[in-house]
């Protein structure tokens, strides 16, 4: 009777380790969602969420008092999560992601010379993300910047150069945190050599011109009229030798698109998962390449990200008596589809200073504003829209 017992107990803490680790998940792929829809314009984009997630985190393992509520909230983790829960399933996501083929991720922390940080913080953002950090003279504004964007060239492939401008690191810069993604995959069916074609894309605007298509007819996971997606078709490209995919979104065609985008709150991508199918679908999708580079700071203020931007922001687990502030998150990507694959860079740098389906093959044709992601099981590494 007591062994069974004691087995009981252990079967329940197992269950909800799982349980905490999906909702921790779910709570990833909603922030993914939200940042998403608070960036969209009017022109082709791409963000790295996953990147950003990073940043923020670091600056939410050195937080206390308001800004760690702040903070937890904007996140999108429930209310549930303690600190502890939080750092703990960051740990895993940040392991399991680092094992995925294809995938590289680098996390940087600079700091100024003459700061001390607490060793404690030291070591939760190395047991969590890997993070190095490193001590750096910002009086010497100019060979510092040069450093640092070495770094951030190389942890890119060189495609992201002179991230940080000159000028941005000046005598009141403390520290300067970076996250870099990169991912190159070649598409398991490769697309037919050959057979572009140039046609017309309606644009955002509805104004009309020809670009470059791609074709081919394979056997992909398709699914259309998915509830999930508010009656979207959606179809999974797979990348040779890794777990990645590229998911293409496209609304209906008689709906507007920023009016579709505007009433998707969430996404249950497991719905979405199990309501694709393996059919042999007739697909063109356009050649393109995008770069974004915006400051994040704006877009996370309308998601209630407030305090780490303000005087009031409380980093007292990263300084001992020195007041901090986050004076920007700078946000620079890049990617390439063609009909090889795909490489998609990002990095994001924050700035922290003191005060002061059918029987017959379906078409899926992308002749129409349609957003992507590029995603490994749960895990949304980058999402974006092409408009235009």
């Amino acid at each position: 009777m007591k062994l069974k017992s004691t087995l009981w107990i252990f079967v329940t803490v197992l269950t909800l380790s799982v349980a905490q680790n999906d909702r921790f998940m779910a709570s990833r792929q909603q922030f993914a969602l939200e940042l998403f829809k608070n960036t969209q314009s009017t022109s082709n984009m791409l963000i790295s969420p996953l990147s950003i997630d990073f940043v923020l985190h670091l600056m939410f393992l050195g937080s206390t008092k308001s800004t760690t509520t702040e903070m937890k909230n904007g996140l999108g983790y429930p209310k549930s999560f303690n600190a502890k829960a939080i750092e703990l399933n960051l740990q895993k996501w940040s392991a399991d992601i680092k094992m995925i083929n294809g995938v590289e991720v680098a996390t940087k922390i600079y700091v100024n010379n003459t700061l001390a940080i607490k060793n404690s913080y030291k070591l939760s953002i190395r047991k969590t993300l890997s993070s190095d950090l490193e001590k750096i003279a910002f009086i010497k504004s100019k060979p510092a910047t040069k450093k640092i964007n070495k770094w951030i060239s190389d942890s890119t492939h060189n495609l992201i150069k002179n991230m940080i401008a000159p000028g941005v690191i000046d005598k009141d810069t403390l520290m300067i945190l970076i996250n870099c993604i990169y991912f190159g995959g070649k598409w398991a069916d490769p697309f037919i050599p050959n057979a572009n074609l140039f046609e017309n894309f309606t644009a955002i605007d509805e104004s009309v011109k020809t670009i470059e298509f791609m074709y081919q007819s394979s056997v992909l996971n398709f699914s259309k009229d998915v509830p999930e997606l508010k009656g979207a078709s959606a179809v999974s490209l797979n990348y040779d030798n890794t777990t990645v995919s590229m998911l293409f979104v496209l609304p209906p065609a008689d709906v507007d698109f920023k009016s579709w985008m505007s009433s998707i709150n969430k996404i249950n991508w497991s719905a979405v998962d199990k309501s694709m199918k393996p059919v042999e679908v007739r697909l063109r999708i356009p050649k393109f390449n995008i770069t974004f580079d915006d400051d994040m700071k704006k877009f996370l203020k309308k998601m209630q990200i407030n305090s780490i931007f303000e005087n009031e922001a409380h980093l007292d687990k990263i300084f001992a008596g020195q007041k901090a502030k986050v004076e920007n998150l700078f946000h620079k990507t890049i990617i390439q589809v063609d009909e090889v694959g795909t490489v998609a860079v990002g990095v994001a740098v924050m700035k922290i200073v003191s005060y002061s389906m059918p029987f017959n093959p379906p078409e899926f044709t992308a002749n129409r504003p349609f957003i992507f992601f590029i995603r490994s099981g749960p895990t949304i590494m980058f999402v974006g829209q092409y408009v235009e």
